[in-house]
């Protein structure tokens, strides 16, 4: 009984299998991500956000589904979500992923979005798949690589997308890894990547990388072709101090900026600036950047410093955000360099011993924030607020008068982009804030629901808060 029962079992998985038939990879591809899409069992998380010249987002985010993860891309028509070609985004349509790197030992992760001056959307991730940097174009009809083949994924490997090699130093993606993608003036990409985990200065544990890609082909920040992460590491020399959370911009005159924060012992971090406009590094201060002087930072605190935000103000200037940790309590401290001397939101000078960098707002901020600034300058921000019940509360806020408004605090109401109202206890993730040309806040991010990450977007009009969707 037990054999013709076994014989049974195999005879009816046979058939679920089309009696025999060896599945490909799309057929794996296509089964595993409909399962769990229909399951709701993907979680969409890392979202990176741009506006186009109509005010519109352009959002690409990260997929998972069994700790492996592939890309989106979506973007809002004035009317609805819609892909790159054009047709309305719909999660149970294949054509929705970007990529289907989703093999059994592979993984996009951290991608960032920037539009070309044709609008088009330009993207970079790492890949785990094979430890490489990958980046892709959309050029009006297909996604295509740097060298203008057509993106393809075979096996889910990210084979003809890659900016820069493995070689022999493995780049390992975690989850305060980043990946920062910016063009230049003439569409060319340049990446920033920075690893804040592992260890050790043989196997580039904690490196800060930058590649930029001439047309031809991929350089680091000296000019030199790229042949693996180890020769575009910019920092090595600092790879015995543990630094993490780095933040990067890329001027309008082509210098680029670095902020990172550096944990100097367990108790203390403080965040160093550098900036490189093509010959050597320079502190804030201008000074040349030596490591052993100990002079690059932008001020030594009595707390810990992190989460670094930098942006680029409409002189090349640096502004600064960042959380200050004294104690058990974590306020947001805001800084920018006037062109001679670092000062705070109001207007005074910069002093690291006291508090004065601290922000006036109704609340301590938890874990998430970030920053932009509007046509005049005034910086706007997000930022969270833990609640005991293990959610957070997402808040705005913007220079107005001298202080930070406290108009419309709250970011209320927060919808899924494309499903149904969010849990209320639950927990953002990683909140981004772009402003379109009448200066009004677009905000997206990862929302906890029913036990999994979804993205939202919500818009303010002036009055108030609506969601996209």
């Amino acid at each position: 009984m037990k054999k013709t029962l076994s014989i049974i079992v195999c005879l009816m998985i046979l058939a679920s299998f089309g009696c025999g038939k060896e599945l490909t990879y799309d057929d794996y591809i296509d089964e595993a991500l409909n399962k769990h899409i229909k399951s709701e069992k993907l979680n969409s998380i890392n979202p990176s956000l741009v506006l186009d010249d109509d005010g519109y987002p352009h959002i690409v985010w990260e997929e998972q589904a069994f700790r492996k993860s592939t890309l989106v891309y979506t973007r809002w028509d004035g009317e609805n979500w819609v892909i790159a070609d054009g047709l309305i985004y719909d999660p149970e349509n294949m054509e929705c992923f970007v990529n289907r790197d989703i093999s059994p030992t592979s993984r996009s992760r951290f991608p960032d979005i920037e539009l070309d001056s044709n609008g088009y959307p330009n993207l970079a991730w790492f890949s785990d798949s094979n430890s490489v940097l990958a980046y892709i174009k959309w050029n009006g009809e297909k996604w295509i690589t740097a060298t203008g083949e057509e993106y393809s994924t075979d096996n889910g490997w990210e084979t003809n997308a890659e900016l820069i090699p493995r070689g022999d130093d493995l780049f390992r993606g975690q989850n305060n890894s980043i990946i920062d993608l910016w063009l230049d003036d003439k569409d060319l990409p340049n990446v920033f990547a920075g690893n804040t985990n592992g260890s050790g200065a043989d196997n580039c544990g904690r490196c800060i990388s930058y590649a930029y890609w001439d047309g031809r082909k991929c350089r680091n920040i000296e000019g030199e072709e790229v042949e693996t992460y180890y020769r575009s590491d910019i920092l090595r020399e600092l790879v015995y101090d543990d630094f993490k959370q780095p933040s990067f911009a890329l001027g309008s005159d082509g210098v680029k900026h670095f902020l990172l924060s550096d944990f100097y012992d367990e108790k203390h971090s403080d965040l160093f600036y550098l900036s490189n406009e093509g010959e050597g590094f320079k502190t804030i201060y201008g000074k040349e950047f030596v490591p052993e002087n100990r002079d690059y930072f932008i001020g030594r605190t009595d707390g810990i410093s992190t989460r670094p935000k930098l942006v680029l103000d409409k002189d090349n200037h640096p502004v600064i955000l960042w959380h200050e940790q004294i104690g058990e309590k974590i306020s947001l401290y805001f800084v920018r360099w006037d062109g001679e001397k670092l000062v705070c939101a109001d207007g005074k000078i910069f002093n690291p011993k006291s508090e004065n960098a601290k922000l006036d707002l109704p609340i301590d901020v938890s874990m998430w924030s970030d920053l932009t600034l509007d046509s005049n300058g005034n910086p706007h921000i997000v930022y969270t607020q833990d609640n005991i019940d293990g959610s957070n509360i997402l808040y705005y806020a913007t220079w107005e008068k001298g202080k930070f408004s406290s108009d419309n605090l709250i970011i209320e109401n927060i919808n899924e982009v494309f499903s149904d109202t969010i849990d209320a206890a639950s927990v953002t993730q990683k909140p981004l804030i772009k402003l379109d040309k009448q200066n009004n806040p677009v905000v997206v991010g990862s929302k906890s629901k029913s036990g999994r990450m979804v993205i939202f977007c919500v818009r303010f009009d002036g009055e108030r808060w609506e969601n996209l969707k």
